[in-house]
């Protein structure tokens, strides 16, 4: 098919998704049904949120439908668990570089405090310059 004769995306994807799952289930004969899930990188608002099919067409029977909105509910609860994890792991970082940012704000607050110190001292009447603090640098 041709660009100009394209379908919309989603009706596309949903004819061309569908006929993988028929196929899918006369191959295997153990499959009651198929959940497909598209995630658009369009507006998904107004696109239909899935498609689920059975191997005579759309979900009819309540035992089946039943069965389907189980395994959804589970492949959901798998998803977020996942993605608590990657939140538990974000906020555990944040915890870590804001410990870090209040050592290196107390680190900066002393260096000031030294700073402010030798300044105020006065310079020795010999002409002597006393030895500065190390403010913290390597090799120095």
């Amino acid at each position: 098919m041709s660009d100009q004769q394209r379908l919309p995306a989603h009706q596309e994807a949903f004819q061309r998704s569908q006929a993988f799952a028929l196929q899918l289930m006369r191959d295997i004969p153990e499959l009651e049904a198929v959940a497909i899930l598209p995630s658009w990188t369009v507006q998904q608002d107004r696109l239909p949120a899935g498609l689920m099919v059975g191997a005579d067409g759309p979900l009819k029977h309540p035992g089946e439908m039943m069965r389907m909105a189980l395994l959804l509910h589970r492949a959901m609860h798998e998803h977020l668990d996942g993605l608590l994890q990657i939140i538990g792991d974000i906020d555990q970082h944040a915890a870590e570089l804001s410990q870090l940012i209040t050592t290196r704000r107390q680190e900066l607050n002393e260096l000031e405090q030294q700073l402010l110190v030798t300044r105020a001292q006065p310079e020795p009447a010999d002409g002597h310059t006393p030895p500065r603090p190390d403010f913290g640098r390597a090799g120095g």
